[in-house]
């Protein structure tokens, strides 16, 4: 593999490679290695794909192709995950500067009116995965998170990638149990989160394991002893009427 395939999918990772489905095809194959191959395997391409995303997302030319910057994205995210070691601190919050802003939309658009709601999904979850979430390789170095986890809380939940949302959405959890997110402050933004989620769930969407599910209620929980409960009536009622069924239904 390492020389057959490995090798000239290397080459095809560079920005003057002219076939940009062929860039795609090598960001994608690397993306599978790191992901999905193992830790040797992720030790031993991550440096490789590091490579390929930073020409993917610094070449302008690429602008207009969206298919290889949402697989660029993705990317990053598995590196944080599976060989955080061999992110190099100041590539890491270029690459986090860069997720950031594509991110960010999410505080000016609706996901309903996006262009590119999959890059923007990409985006939210590598950025979480790069500075929010438990073991995230810049997480000690990025001292305010705030900007961070406001644009992660208004990303949520995420719906697009199966496999990316239950990372998410678990992570939430970690971050509210850890009071990096505050319940009682982000209550409303929890509810509707929460409400969301377990809408897609009994809509076979599987966006959160059940183990997942029963963490989110415990939120909910949470938010019930410390919010007032005119207050929490008050969230409840924007929400979708799907929503305020699924938790009602949820907490009987």
């Amino acid at each position: 593999f390492a020389e057959s395939v490995a090798g000239p999918m290397c080459q095809l990772l560079k920005a003057s490679s002219n076939d940009v489905r062929a860039r795609l095809a090598a960001v994608c194959l690397f993306d599978d290695c790191v992901e999905h191959c193992g830790s040797s395997a992720a030790n031993a391409y991550a440096s490789i794909l590091l490579e390929g995303i930073q020409e993917a997302l610094n070449d302008n030319s690429t602008n207009d192709d969206v298919e290889l910057k949402q697989a660029a994205v993705y990317g990053i995210a598995q590196v944080a995950r599976h060989a955080p070691k061999l992110l190099p601190p100041m590539q890491g919050q270029d690459l986090l500067r860069k997720v950031y802003n594509i991110a960010k939309e999410v505080e000016t658009v609706s996901k309903n009116d996006m262009e590119h709601v999959v890059l923007v999904e990409n985006a939210v979850s590598s950025m979480a995965s790069l500075a929010l979430l438990k073991g995230s390789p810049l997480s000690d170095s990025v001292s305010d998170k705030g900007a961070f986890t406001d644009v992660f809380l208004r990303g949520l939940p995420i719906e697009q990638d199966f496999d990316e949302a239950k990372i998410c959405h678990d992570g939430l959890c970690d971050l509210v149990e850890s009071n990096i997110i505050n319940p009682q402050t982000e209550y409303r933004t929890l509810i509707r989160i929460i409400g969301k989620i377990l809408v897609l769930v009994s809509e076979g969407d599987e966006v959160a394991s059940q183990n997942t599910i029963l963490r989110l209620m415990s939120v909910i929980g949470k938010i019930q002893q410390t919010v007032d409960g005119n207050s929490i009536q008050t969230a409840f009622s924007v929400l979708e009427p799907e929503a305020q069924e699924a938790l009602v239904s949820a907490m009987q």
